[in-house]
């Protein structure tokens, strides 16, 4: 939550002095462009090589989610159970409750959990299919203030978004970060090569990239796991990740840019954690009051949410990559 971000930590900077400056500088550019594009000052980009074109406008769809009680979209995802649907969450300081809704913000169903759920700070939240079964993963991973020892992801089979559903059944798998406390507000998921990827949120332009094991659908007992730090990327205060296994594309967003990283057209495998070793093409964001959250639908398009209530629903105006540039997913 930005209002809420007010001190500045270089406490876990990786990087020595001329890396920061030349990850500044280039960071710098793209941030500026986000800037001009949030205060209307950036026309629509042309198409790219990849046939990706904005439509002349951040949104081309916008739509409200009609539910008051979600006041504070933090977290987004699409059903894979019922295509169509969308899931959603409040950030920190609400009941644990996830909201479904139609593509166009009807709501329809929500999710309660057992009291062992807590809620401290859900952050972002993801969809995937593993092993033919529909599942969610909702991370309560935010740290303002850097004093968790310890952060959490519950997930679990998805349920019918069209029902009011309780969840009793579910896995906890806890994280800690090796030099202590991280602030992280965008979760991943890649099925195929098992892993979760979480991004960490700071006023630096650099994000730290940390790995966990996605654990087996029926493991049941889940120790304390070690986040693996494997990378950064050149954004600030990253709020929002989303991995479209289809296309190979990974979706980073902070409040004023979208990013959208491609995997390389020349690899036989996509893996999302050699994908975000590429260079990013930024994307317009709608000039919304702070946009936290971004899916990806089963066409391969974005959309983000905002905070706002009625919360705003938008699909950003860029077209997926056509079908002769997706690649192949190989098994890991």
């Amino acid at each position: 939550m930005l209002h809420r971000e007010i001190l500045i930590s270089t406490r876990y900077t990786y990087c020595n002095f001329e890396t920061f400056v030349l990850v500044f500088v280039a960071n710098f550019i793209l941030f500026s462009a986000g800037i001009m594009a949030f205060c209307g000052q950036v026309s629509a980009a042309p198409p790219d090589e990849t046939g990706i074109q904005s439509q002349g406008g951040a949104v081309d769809r916008e739509f409200k989610l009609n539910n008051a009680e979600l006041t504070e979209s933090s977290g987004l995802a699409f059903s894979n159970l019922a295509p169509g649907y969308l899931w959603s969450h409040n950030d920190s300081g609400s009941r644990a409750h996830l909201f479904a809704f139609g593509e166009t913000g009807n709501a329809v169903g929500s999710i309660r959990f057992s009291d062992q759920v807590a809620a401290n700070d859900w952050e972002d939240m993801a969809s995937f299919v593993d092993g033919g079964v529909p599942r969610l993963l909702v991370a309560d991973c935010g740290d303002n203030q850097a004093n968790r020892n310890s952060v959490s992801l519950y997930i679990f089979d998805e349920p019918d978004p069209t029902m009011v559903s309780r969840v009793t059944d579910f896995q906890v798998v806890k994280i800690r970060y090796p030099s202590g406390p991280r602030d992280c507000e965008a979760v991943a998921v890649d099925v195929t090569h098992r892993e979760i990827i979480l991004f960490t949120k700071s006023f630096l332009p650099l994000s730290d990239v940390f790995v966990v094991a996605l654990p087996p659908r029926d493991q049941k007992q889940i120790a304390v796991i070690d986040a693996r730090r494997v990378t950064s990327v050149a954004i600030p205060l990253v709020t929002g990740a989303d991995f479209d296994p289809v296309t190979g594309n990974l979706w980073l967003c902070n409040y004023f840019q979208c990013y959208r990283y491609e995997p390389s057209l020349q690899e036989s495998e996509i893996r999302l954690l050699d994908t975000v070793r590429n260079v990013p093409y930024p994307v317009s964001l709608p000039a919304w009051k702070q946009i936290e959250a971004i899916a990806v639908d089963r066409k391969g398009r974005a959309w983000v949410t905002s905070e706002g209530n009625r919360t705003p629903l938008g699909r950003l105006s860029c077209l997926k990559l056509s079908k002769s540039s997706t690649l192949k997913i190989a098994p890991p």
